[in-house]
């Protein structure tokens, strides 16, 4: 094999063209090789298709040391909106939360600069909403992180477009900061979706049972769900969009996981992805 691979060596007296690097010089000595009656083909194809792994490598490694070098630049990001309702002539603040448009404008230069771009793998399909963060370098590498599917959104009277792009407003902020590992907080110091629930005053489970709105939940489950998938899916979407769930205390939404939703899943078979 070595007096073979000799034969598509450059010849010692050979000179690379200004500018060109060992991967050119590589390619250009396969394509002096190619036009050699005398040299094996197959030994062309196994040389090239060495030649795209040792180069899918060194984009790999690009990729992460650029990661590596963006981690520590990335900011905690503040948050710029409120979630709010009104009770009792009073606008009751529920949290507050960051756009993924305005952090995407925070961040976007901090990324770019070391070679990164970001796209987003959208589907919907009968389950629901996925949305998907691809993570692009300019030395070729990209990663699929942080998927993440959701129902559309009808909250406040949207519209079956509107609900459909609520959803992939939201699952796009949670993906992208999932993958890039961005945190966000309040300026007051509390996380994303809090709820503001220290405008509630804590009830104990006796009262939080007699609740309809927790009776209502509970028999919407144990009717809607048949498997533990379509527990968990019927668990995100009362979550994220269920408004009425979103107004109880946190306390109340602890009591009903821990006490209805979790036990109740434990009972239900897997079911088919």
């Amino acid at each position: 094999m070595a007096d073979n691979l000799a034969t598509i060596e450059p010849r010692s007296n050979a000179v690379a063209a200004p500018g060109m690097g060992s991967a050119d010089a590589f390619i250009a000595m396969i394509e002096r090789a190619a036009v050699n009656p005398a040299v094996d083909v197959e030994k062309i194809e196994r040389l090239y298709t060495l030649h795209e792994r040792m180069q899918a490598k060194a984009a790999e490694t690009a990729f992460y040391a650029a990661m590596a070098q963006l981690q520590p630049q990335l900011p905690v990001v503040e948050h710029t909106k409120k979630i709010s309702y009104e009770k009792g002539g009073q606008t009751i603040v529920k949290g507050t939360y960051t756009p993924w448009e305005d952090i995407d404008e925070l961040i976007r230069p901090l990324y770019t600069a070391l070679g990164f771009s970001l796209s987003f793998d959208i589907e919907q399909t009968a389950e629901g909403i996925s949305v998907e963060t691809i993570i692009m370098h300019s030395e070729g590498h990209s990663v699929r992180r942080a998927k993440m599917r959701l129902p559309p959104d009808p909250s406040g009277n949207k519209g079956a477009a509107q609900a459909v792009g609520s959803a992939v407003s939201y699952a796009k902020r949670y993906s992208a900061c999932a993958a890039l590992n961005i945190t966000t907080r309040g300026a007051t110091g509390e996380s994303e979706d809090d709820d503001g629930q220290t405008a509630h005053t804590p009830m104990n489970a006796s009262q939080a049972k007699q609740h309809g709105l927790w009776e209502r939940l509970e028999s919407e489950l144990k009717t809607e769900c048949g498997t533990q998938i379509e527990a968990d899916a019927w668990w995100e979407k009362v979550r994220s969009f269920r408004e009425a769930y979103r107004d109880m205390p946190n306390e109340w939404k602890r009591m009903f996981r821990d006490e209805v939703f979790a036990p109740y899943r434990e009972r239900l078979k897997p079911g088919e992805i």
